[in-house]
C-alpha cells in the first residue's frame, strides 16, 4: 500500500559473495566505517549473551527450559514496547548521538550485570532497563546508518550493515562454548559485555561530528 520512494532506479549485477563484498565497502567506506564497526562489535556483544545465556541459567540458577524460555519472551515484550511506545517519545527529545552514548553503555553494564548477580530473580530486574537500552539501539543506530547515505545508496548502505551483522552473530556461537570451558560458564556474557562496552566507546570517541551532523539535532563539533 505505500508509494515507492526510489525515483531513479538502478539495476546493477548481484555476485554470489557480496556478503563479503560488502564486508569489504565497509571497511573501505571513510564516511561509515565507524558506525558499521560500532554496529559490528554491538551486535557480537548482543549475541554472545544469548547465545549462552540459557546454559548459564540453568548451570547457576537451576532454570528450566521453560523458565529460560518465559524469561526471553519478557525480554522480546519489552524491546516491543520499548519500540513502539518509548522510542518515539525519547527521539522527540533528544538527538540519536545522545541516545545511542547513553543506551550503548546500559546495555553493557546490564549484560554484566546478569553474570554477576547471586539470584535468579535479579535476572528479572535487569531485563527491563536492558531491553529498553536495546529498544532505544536498534532503532537509533540503523536510522543513524541510513541517514548517512544519500538517498539512492540508502538501500546498498542498509545491505552493508546487514552482512556486516550476519558475521557478528556468526561468530559467538562458534566460540562461546570454548569459552564457557575454559574459564567459567558466565565468562561468555562477561565477553559480550567487554564489546559491547567497545561499542560505545568506539561511537563516543570517533563518531561524535558524523552522527550528530547527520541527525540534525545539534551542530557539529569543530573536534572529535
Amino acid at each position: 500500500f505505500f508509494s515507492e520512494t526510489l525515483k531513479e532506479k538502478s539495476h546493477e549485477a548481484f555476485h554470489w559473495g557480496q556478503a563479503f563484498i560488502n564486508i569489504q565497502k565497509a571497511a573501505l567506506n571513510k564516511k561509515l566505517s565507524k558506525l558499521f564497526t560500532v554496529s559490528f562489535l554491538f551486535q557480537a556483544g548482543f549475541t554472545f549473551f544469548t547465545t549462552f545465556l540459557g546454559a548459564y541459567m540453568i548451570s547457576r540458577f537451576a532454570f528450566t527450559q521453560g523458565n529460560i524460555g518465559n524469561f526471553f519472551a519478557f525480554i522480546g515484550l519489552w524491546i516491543a514496547l520499548t519500540q513502539g511506545f518509548v522510542t518515539g517519545m525519547v527521539g522527540k527529545r533528544f538527538a540519536p548521538h545522545t541516545i545511542l552514548s547513553v543506551a550503548l553503555l546500559g546495555v553493557a553494564l546490564t549484560v554484566a550485570g546478569y553474570a554477576l548477580v547471586p539470584s535468579g530473580w535479579m535476572l528479572y530486574a535487569l531485563t527491563v532497563p536492558q531491553a529498553i537500552c536495546m529498544g532505544l539501539i536498534m532503532a537509533n543506530l540503523t536510522g543513524l546508518i541510513s541517514r548517512s547515505a544519500d538517498s539512492r545508496s540508502q538501500g546498498e548502505v542498509l545491505g552493508i550493515n546487514a552482512s556486516v551483522q550476519a558475521v557478528a552473530q556468526a561468530l559467538p556461537p562458534a566460540i562461546a562454548g570454548y569459552i564457557a570451558a575454559a574459564v567459567a560458564p558466565n565468562a561468555p556474557i562477561l565477553v559480550g559485555s567487554l564489546l559491547v562496552f567497545s561499542a560505545w566507546l568506539v561511537f563516543i570517541l570517533f563518531t561524535r561530528n558524523s552522527s550528530r551532523a547527520i541527525s540534525g539535532h545539534e551542530k557539529p563539533l569543530s573536534t572529535t
